[in-house]
């Protein structure tokens, strides 16, 4: 007879082939939770009847397949967690990523002095993609009215499905179709006080780093940029951006770990003050970048 523990071993078991064990152990779980909507805790507490274990078992299997030609988890089930956030994605648009939270956390430390002295936070998500960031900045700050800006129409149309999906924070998210690079793009607001973005920074050279559900599967338009411009998306936020970020403003920038002492000097030419900081993993991820006279 098929249990729900003997499930789990069997997926686990399966995956080992290509993900790490601890890994493999935690998509056992996500797969099994997705399949029969219940927690896994739950699930061995309280097991579904024989007949619903062989369904899932079969659903899981078909998932199980997908993983195996490296087709990423979250496209499979179509959402990840992000931030406290159920955040849907789909083929096309960039999975968010754990450094990704741990900078939404960084903001809320960093900027939460200046954002509980202001009545409206304006604030700007540039290369939304999803909208994850977007959506966590609503959350975090309840005052903040928050443009998302993209150019791509599937980010855009799954941005939209995620701020719709959370109702409380729609009201103030403005959804935004444009190229960051192009001449024509300019800020709708006369300040500032919050600028991020996570744009492409990997280079092309990199290409051979990549994991194959990476590579083969998500957005190279949201991933790579080239080896010849590889501060492209920086320059261009900073041109348009810099002189009009608020005297107590923050920029908050995520990006390539062997570039952050040149995205640092990027934005000093700019006449701000520049800090790396590394990520949870230990590794050079984001900068931080404010006006010289707001030490």
């Amino acid at each position: 007879m098929t249990t729900i523990r003997s499930l789990k071993e069997y997926i686990a078991q399966t995956l080992s082939s290509y993900y790490p064990t601890e890994e493999a152990e935690s998509i056992a779980r996500r797969l099994l939770e997705s399949a029969y909507g219940v927690s896994y805790p739950m699930l061995v507490i309280t097991p579904p009847k024989d007949t619903q274990i062989h369904e899932g078992q079969k659903m899981i299997e078909g998932w199980m397949e997908r993983l195996l030609n490296h087709e990423p988890l979250q496209y499979i089930l179509g959402f990840t967690e992000f931030d406290g956030l159920r955040i849907k994605v789909a083929p096309g648009v960039l999975i968010p990523r754990p450094e990704t939270e741990y900078l939404c956390e960084l903001i809320r430390e960093r900027f939460a002095p200046t954002a509980k002295k202001k009545l409206h936070i304006q604030a700007i998500d540039l290369c939304t993609g999803s909208g994850c960031i977007a959506l966590s900045l609503s959350a975090s700050f309840p005052n903040a009215e928050i443009e998302a800006v993209d150019q791509s129409d599937l980010a855009l149309m799954t941005a939209r499905n995620n701020i719709e999906a959370h109702p409380t924070l729609a009201p103030r998210l403005n959804l935004i179709k444009a190229d960051l690079l192009s001449d024509t793009f300019i800020p709708t607001s006369e300040h500032y006080d919050l600028i991020v973005s996570n744009p492409p920074y990997v280079l092309e050279k990199e290409r051979t780093e990549i994991h194959p559900h990476v590579l083969d599967h998500e957005p190279s338009m949201a991933l790579f940029v080239s080896d010849k411009t590889p501060l492209l998306f920086y320059e261009a936020i900073l041109k348009k951006f810099a002189h009009i970020l608020s005297p107590e403003g923050l920029i908050a920038f995520e990006i390539n770990q062997s570039l952050g002492h040149d995205t640092a000097n990027l934005c000093s030419s700019h006449g701000l003050i520049a800090e790396i900081v590394q990520d949870q993993y230990g590794r050079d991820r984001f900068v931080f970048a404010k006006h010289k006279t707001n030490e």
